[in-house]
């Protein structure tokens, strides 16, 4: 494993390094990349995952293939599937189907129930950038249980942050001032408000 590893990681570097990147473009080592998110290997579709989330111009083409690596049975690629669908949930591109970033987020809002914490962790911290493009009540409610009801402490915390972060971006746009929430934002920022409160509570000393 380990050694494995290593491999793709040298090969990686090498493919980034100035001299390789003097015949090829970051575009092309990301579709080659691409074409290798189906290795048999866990190590080598993990690299690929992180190295295609590099390149926003690749995500969009390969987001079925990257959105399916989510049901990963490795949880390290799982969670590299997260960060590049992530980006693909702040992607305001369309492609056939619908929106990339409305199926990214409802995809990455069903991975907050992922067997493994480190997944979860990286969900939570994912939907703070991803709700405000696209599904954002249903983000912040997924992340208004998790920090209240996940049996594990990095996941609330990390849950408690998202939420902060993503209530900040609802309310205060680009324009800076205060923008009134839909009916169905508004419900998310509800529950996001009320889970922020309960964990505050029940971090304070009876």
């Amino acid at each position: 494993y380990g050694g494995h590893m290593s491999q793709v990681t040298v090969d990686l570097e090498h493919m980034e390094s100035g001299a390789a990147l003097q015949s090829a473009s970051m575009a092309e080592i990301a579709h080659h990349a691409v074409e290798k998110l189906s290795d048999p290997s866990a190590e080598v579709r993990q690299a690929c995952l992180e190295l295609v989330a590099r390149d926003q111009a690749a995500l969009r083409p390969a987001a079925k293939a990257i959105m399916a690596l989510l049901e990963d049975p490795i949880w390290h690629v799982r969670r590299a599937a997260v960060v590049a669908v992530g980006r693909l949930a702040c992607d305001e591109g369309t492609s056939e189907g619908g929106s990339d970033a409305e199926r990214a987020c409802l995809l990455l809002v069903e991975r907050l129930m992922d067997p493994d914490e480190h997944v979860r962790v990286s969900v939570a911290k994912a939907l703070q950038w991803a709700n405000a493009m696209a599904e954002p009540a249903k983000a912040l409610e997924a992340l208004a249980r998790a920090a209240t009801a996940d049996e594990s402490l990095h996941v609330r915390v990390a849950s408690v942050s998202a939420l902060g972060g993503a209530l900040g971006q609802l309310l205060r746009p680009a324009g800076g001032a205060e923008e009134p929430a839909s009916s169905a934002t508004g419900g998310g920022i509800t529950a996001a408000q009320a889970a922020i409160a309960t964990c505050c509570a029940d971090s304070v000393p009876a």
